[in-house]
């Protein structure tokens, strides 16, 4: 079986060489395509033995590929550029014995290194000798085999790429293949495949707005679902996340593992996302899938384009996961292990020297950031940990407690006990609040150690928390409610995470769990994001607003603080009640909601909040009323804002206004893109309105992102159980076969 090289090369002297040693010895021919070398790489080529052909440069790739085929004497080609080298020679032959007669084509892995990651990729390198088979495009050339009415089968065979090693180098022809590109789309304008090809190279030469204009023009043109789209996808992934646009990121990084699950790419930039996202889970959980993909990519997954990054690349990123987590040992053993490979690995020392500074094993830590200061380290990721050492110091030398429990009870004697329990081992002091309790509260606070105070209710729950303000000295104050707990695992790292906040944050983010008893009696989880932990910059400088629902967040918004996520989390047990108790809350918010939208009038969140508990009260006109006017006075955040939208579309779905449930549905979506009710609705309402096949698309979606994180840019989000999606797909697809037959009375 003879096998024909083809290379077209320019001033590629000095990569040449390597590149014939690697393939001498399987070849029968070597054909190389010079377009115009000046440093003598056409003589270098034949005193290595190959036959020359010159052929001026006309700014087309295919055109000179061609010369080298139409010369070819061979069975077989294999297409090479200079920068490569076949790194399995002895199986190439193999692979070409006993091939199909109807294999006209064959993949080949490619593999090119870039900045500590190998991307992985199979390309149409290996392939017959045939008049109807040829390179077509003026650059990114493709080969003819398909049209040739051949099949493309993969292949072990594997090559090695330089191409990518060296910056300098790869910026220039970035820009030589965006001149070329742009030649090539005046030609062919609706080409998908041009189109991606010029969003690499603007993303690359670091024109993101640009390459995600041309990746949205690509998607457009292609079929949907296709291999070419899903390789569309994955790059607006990638786009979105170098324009630091997380959510987006996210959810083309999982349209990507829907189809192929454990395609390495689409794994990193989910990854990487969900860190952006602070979502720390999440992101450990990716990245901890993404290290048993890497050795595992399908054909599939390598068309798309695979990244492999090294193993100390990967447990940076996943170390740093971990540490947020709380999960020292985990990370240390894993930064550990990976700086056994890579001893000078500068991510992995950095986070590394992060943890043992957390653990306050300041000693080892100095000695790594000695080490890190004299290997020529970034300035920048080497300041962030020096300032979190800084910040170390400086707690060892505190002179006030770090945090400050407070809260308001009445009569709390069944719930009190429990919620001490959680955070007695965390907090500094326990300051509570009691309103005219009469049972044993007052007596259980004080068996806890507690600063107890007593005060007249007055219907206004702000005034009694900010009682409790005033007498918490700590630097941080969390607030709970009695029937609310501290997860343990947010117990163990609540004082270590908070040692670590840098000054410019005033709140902290703790997700709340909390089960709800529907009146049908079963259960449905809610989750949400709420700022139970803030610094305590001293009444009234920081207070509650509200007299009920109350909020510290108007405070924190004036002190113009940071308030960020984090992985604490609290359980709320106060909705997992009998109907008699629910409904009497329900009836003391409603009437301390219409005091307040009395007093205030114009306060959007108070609005909001008399909606939800309207309908919670089946005053369902009423309810809508007051969300829309909550939403028109166009000051609520775009979290709670998504939250009024989304019960506006449970209510007209269930008033059969479909349409408007779709609208509702879709407004919520916009300001918080992944919302699982929200998605949710809007599926019920495209099956209801007849778009079965898009209504199937999102709860398979669902379906497979049942086990994320759940907290997201809107004020709640439900945990729908898997077995309601699987119902709900059910009914579309009953829905869809019902169509069918109605389109056509014969069949079935």
């Amino acid at each position: 079986m003879r096998v024909s090289v083809c290379l077209i090369v320019r001033n590629e002297a000095h990569t040449l060489p390597a590149c014939i040693a690697s393939v001498r010895d399987v070849a029968d021919e070597i054909l190389v395509v010079d377009t115009g070398s000046t440093d003598g790489t056409a003589d270098l080529a034949r005193d290595l033995g190959c036959r020359v052909f010159v052929h001026p440069w006309n700014d087309d790739f295919a055109a000179a590929r061609n010369v080298a085929l139409h010369h070819a004497q061979g069975e077989w080609i294999l297409s090479l550029d200079a920068d490569e080298r076949l790194l399995t020679p002895e199986v190439l032959r193999q692979s070409l014995e006993d091939v199909p007669p109807d294999v006209g084509g064959m993949l080949v892995r490619c593999l090119s290194p870039f900045e500590g990651t190998i991307s992985e990729v199979l390309l149409l390198r290996l392939f017959r000798r045939h008049e109807r088979i040829r390179f077509r495009g003026r650059i990114h050339e493709q080969v003819t085999v398909a049209e040739a009415g051949y099949r493309i089968a993969p292949s072990p065979v594997t090559l090695w790429h330089e191409g990518y090693s060296h910056p300098e180098t790869l910026v220039q022809k970035h820009k030589r293949n965006r001149h070329l590109l742009l030649r090539a789309l005046e030609e062919e304008p609706k080409n998908p495949y041009l189109w991606l090809q010029y969003a690499r190279s603007a993303l690359a030469l670091g024109q993101g707005p640009d390459a995600w204009e041309a990746l949205e023009r690509a998607s457009g043109l292609c079929p949907a679902e296709s291999p070419l789209w899903y390789q569309i996808r994955c790059w607006q992934a990638q786009t979105a996340l170098s324009l630091q646009r997380f959510h987006e990121a996210l959810q083309a990084a999982r349209d990507v593992l829907r189809r192929y699950p454990t395609q390495s790419f689409a794994l990193r930039i989910a990854g990487d996302a969900a860190y952006g996202l602070h979502r720390w889970q999440d992101a450990a959980t990716f990245y901890e899938r993404l290290r048993t993909a890497q050795d595992e990519q399908s054909a599939g997954d390598l068309l798309i384009g695979s990244v492999r990054l090294s193993v100390p690349e990967l447990a940076a990123r996943l170390g740093r996961c971990l540490i947020l987590l709380g999960r020292w040992d985990e990370a240390e053993n894993l930064l550990r292990e990976a700086l056994q490979h890579a001893p000078e690995h500068q991510q992995c020392l950095l986070a590394l020297a992060h943890l043992l500074i957390t653990r306050d094993r300041l000693e080892e830590a100095d000695t790594l950031l000695e080490r890190l200061r004299h290997s020529g380290c970034a300035p920048e990721p080497l300041a962030e940990v020096l300032h979190h050492r800084e910040r170390r110091i400086r707690a060892r030398q505190r002179s006030r407690p770090l945090v400050s429990l407070s809260m308001i009870v009445r009569n709390e004697a069944s719930h009190l006990p429990g919620c001490l329990e959680s955070v007695r081992e965390v907090v500094d002091e326990i300051v509570i609040v009691d309103t005219g309790s009469e049972d044993e509260t007052c007596t259980i606070a004080r068996q806890f150690g507690a600063r107890l105070f007593r005060i007249q209710w007055t219907d206004d729950f702000a005034a009694a928390r900010n009682e409790a303000l005033r007498h918490c000295s700590g630097e941080w104050i969390l607030y709970m409610d009695a029937d609310e707990r501290l997860h343990p695992d947010s117990a163990r790292i609540l004082r270590d995470f908070l040692q670590d906040v840098p000054d410019e944050v005033g709140g902290i983010l703790c997700t709340i769990e909390s089960p709800h008893r529907r009146e049908d009696g079963s259960q449905e989880l809610h989750y949400g994001a709420y700022p139970r932990l803030f610094r305590n910059y001293g009444y009234p400088t920081i207070r509650f607003h509200g007299r009920v629902h109350e909020q510290i967040s108007p405070s924190l918004v004036a002190l113009g603080v940071q308030v960020v996520n984090s992985p604490l989390r609290i359980l709320h047990l106060g909705y997992d009640q009998s109907p008699e108790v629910l409904q009497a809350k329900v009836q003391r918010n409603y009437r301390l909601l219409m005091r307040q939208v009395q007093e205030e009038p114009l306060d959007a969140y108070s609005w909001f909040q008399l909606g939800q508990t309207l309908a919670r009260m089946h005053f369902l006109p009423e309810a809508e009323e007051a969300l829309r006017f909550a939403l028109q006075l166009g000051t609520l955040s775009p979290g709670v804002a998504a939250a009024a939208a989304l019960v506006l579309a449970q209510l007209a779905l269930r008033g059969k206004r479909f349409n408007e449930g779709l609208s509702w549905a879709e407004y919520a979506l916009h300001h918080a893109p992944d919302h699982m009710y929200g998605l949710f609705l809007k599926a019920q309402a495209l099956r209801l309105l007849g778009q079965q096949e898009a209504a199937a698309a999102i709860l398979e979606r669902l379906l497979h992102e049942a086990t994320s994180s759940a907290v997201t840019s809107a004020a709640f989000h439900v945990r729908i159980p898997p077995e309601i999606l699987q119902r709900e797909l059910q009914l579309v697809h009953s829905s869809s076969r019902e169509t069918s037959r109605a389109a056509n009375p014969l069949s079935g």
